[in-house]
């Protein structure tokens, strides 16, 4: 269920998908059959690109 996540509204893209559990957003990217965790950030604070192991769109 990879696509069960909502797109994350600060990108807009459809590849990246997060799951919000508790104060906790569960950030991943989708490709084709593979799912990798992004972050694990806490929803009071802005999300930041800089928190992204790679420059975003090579994420996507």
């Amino acid at each position: 269920f990879p696509q069960s996540g909502r797109i994350v509204p600060e990108f807009g893209s459809s590849s990246l998908r997060e799951i919000i559990h508790g104060p906790v957003r569960i950030i991943y990217s989708l490709k084709e059959k593979e799912v990798s965790l992004l972050t694990f950030h806490h929803s009071s604070r802005p999300l930041d690109m800089e928190l992204f192991p790679a420059p975003i769109d090579t994420i996507l």
